[in-house]
């Protein structure tokens, strides 16, 4: 019996060693920072961006994907203002989606009209915006 506990115990920590979500306090922080001051989001997105959008010329909608230099970058949609994620009704959801990676989704619920996602990745002590995948119809 105590094999088994002290096996489990083991386990547990292990398991919540692992569970932690990286995209914790830290990113939130980052982030609120990143959506109120276009200084910082230049500082912080790297060059060149990957950008995904669907090709609406492709009757599949394929995605396509193009590496924007800082100028090509601000023809394209960016990082959505308090005041526009309010004036949209965006809802806003953050997951890890690997290893020093946070994803931002931005979405219009129930509607395909605004659905963009932007993806982080750590850099030394901060973050970078690295792509962004815009899904919009």
């Amino acid at each position: 019996m105590k094999r088994l506990s002290i096996a489990l115990a083991a386990f547990l920590l292990h398991a919540s060693a692992h569970c932690v979500p990286i995209c914790a306090a830290q990113f939130t922080e980052f982030l609120g920072r990143f959506e109120r001051a276009e200084i910082d989001q230049a500082k912080h997105t790297k060059f060149p961006l990957l950008y995904s959008y669907p090709d609406h010329d492709d009757p599949n909608l394929k995605q396509k994907t193009l590496r924007l230099d800082r100028p090509s970058a601000e023809k394209y949609e960016s990082f959505p203002s308090p005041g526009k994620q309010a004036s949209l009704r965006l809802e806003r959801t953050i997951a890890n989606v690997g290893t020093g990676r946070c994803a931002v989704k931005f979405q219009v619920p129930d509607s395909d009209v605004y659905a963009m996602t932007f993806t982080f990745a750590r850099w030394g002590r901060s973050w970078r915006l690295v792509a962004v995948e815009d899904f919009s119809l």
